[in-house]
C-alpha cells in the first residue's frame, strides 16, 4: 500500500526525482483549475521543489484551501469548491457526489479519497438534485484539531464541521448567522486552544473567525440536552462582534496558552486577545495598529516631544 502524508524540510527535496523540477515548466492542462506547491522555505528564500496538477480532479473540483493532516504522510486534504458531480471509479454509476473535500496524494499526484460525509448521512445526492444543479457551500477553511483523524472544516455559508477523516464521518456542526439574513458570513479561519487553563476549567474552546470581523469561541464539550433531534449540544462561550474591519484573516492560538491572536483582511491590526475571565470572555491584550489608507500627512516629531516618533495623518481617522 502507499505511504501517507508529506513529508516536510529536507525529507521533500531528498524525495523529489529529477522529473519533479520538470513539473514548473510544464501548463497546466485545459481541465485543470489548480496546481499544489511542494516548498521549501528558508529564512531568506523559498524553492519550489515539486508541482502537482489536479488533472481529472480539477474537472469538477477549485481548490480553495489545505491542510497536511497529523500522520498522513505524503497526503493533503484539499478543500474547495465542487464545479459539477464526479464519481469515483470503484462505485456505481447512481451512486454520484459532488467533489469539495479531497484526500490527495501528493507524490503520485492521484486522488486517494472524496469525503462524502458533508451532505447526507450517505454521502450522495439524487440524481434528480444534481441534475437541477444544487449549490453546495464552498469549503473556505481547513484547521487540525488536536485530536488525529478529527479536522475542522469552514465553509461559506458559515458552518463549521467536525468531521473524521478516517472513517469519514461528520461528528457535529456549529452554525454561525449573519446579522443581515439576506447576507451569509463565510468562515475564514479556525484555531484549537490547547492550554492547561482550559483543560481545569473543564471546556475545550476552539475559536473561529468570519468574514464580518467577528470572532466565536465554542465549548467543543458536549452538552447533555433534551433537544428535538436527541443530539447534545455545544456551548457558545463568548462572541465579539467587529475585532477586525474588513473580515478575520487569521486566527492562532498560541501553544500551551490562553493567548489568541488575530489578523484581518483590510484592517492592517494585529491583535492578542487573552481568555483569563471566570466567565471565558476575551479581552485585548496588546495591538499593533496602522491605516488603513494611505497617509495623507507626516511629520517627525522632536525627541523631546514625546520621546520622538512619527505622527501620521490619515483619511481613515
Amino acid at each position: 500500500e502507499e505511504s501517507d502524508g508529506i513529508q516536510s524540510g529536507s525529507n521533500s527535496s531528498t524525495s523529489t526525482s529529477d522529473g519533479d523540477s520538470e513539473d514548473e515548466t510544464i501548463s497546466p492542462t485545459p481541465d485543470c483549475y489548480g496546481r499544489v506547491l511542494i516548498v521549501q522555505a528558508s529564512r531568506r528564500s523559498m524553492t519550489i521543489v515539486k508541482t502537482v496538477d489536479l488533472n481529472g480532479i480539477g474537472s469538477h473540483f477549485i481548490p480553495h484551501v489545505g491542510i497536511h493532516p497529523a500522520t498522513y504522510v505524503n497526503k493533503i486534504i484539499l478543500g474547495g469548491q465542487p464545479t459539477s458531480v464526479s464519481r469515483h471509479p470503484y462505485q456505481r454509476e447512481d451512486s454520484v457526489f459532488p467533489a469539495s473535500l479531497l484526500l490527495v496524494n501528493v507524490r503520485t499526484g492521484k486522488m486517494i479519497h472524496s469525503f462524502q460525509c458533508l451532505f447526507n448521512k450517505k454521502g450522495k445526492k439524487n440524481q434528480r438534485s444534481i441534475n437541477n444543479e444544487e449549490k453546495y457551500p464552498t469549503i473556505t477553511s481547513l484547521e487540525q484539531s488536536p485530536a488525529v483523524d478529527t479536522i475542522a472544516v469552514g465553509t461559506s455559508d458559515g458552518s463549521v464541521h467536525l468531521i473524521n477523516t478516517l472513517h469519514d464521518v461528520k461528528l457535529f456542526s456549529l452554525h454561525h448567522k449573519s446579522k443581515n439574513a439576506k447576507v451569509t458570513n463565510a468562515v475564514s479561519s479556525i484555531s484549537f486552544r490547547t492550554d492547561g487553563n482550559a483543560t481545569r476549567q473543564g471546556v475545550a474552546p476552539v475559536a473561529v473567525g468570519c468574514d464580518d470581523g467577528s470572532i466565536s469561541v465554542w465549548d467543543l464539550t458536549p452538552v447533555d440536552e433534551d433537544n428535538q433531534d436527541g443530539k447534545p449540544r455545544r456551548t457558545l462561550l463568548t462572541h465579539m462582534d467587529g475585532t477586525h474591519h474588513g473580515g478575520i484573516s487569521k486566527l492562532e492560538y498560541l501553544p500551551g496558552e490562553p493567548l489568541l491572536l488575530s489578523t484581518g483582511h483590510v484592517s492592517n491590526s494585529i491583535l492578542l486577545h487573552v481568555f483569563d475571565a471566570p466567565d471565558h470572555s476575551g479581552r485585548i491584550l496588546r495591538q499593533r495598529k496602522g491605516h488603513t489608507s494611505p497617509p495623507q500627512l507626516l511629520r517627525y516629531l522632536h525627541p523631546g516631544i514625546g520621546g520622538g516618533g512619527i505622527l501620521a495623518n490619515a483619511s481613515d481617522g
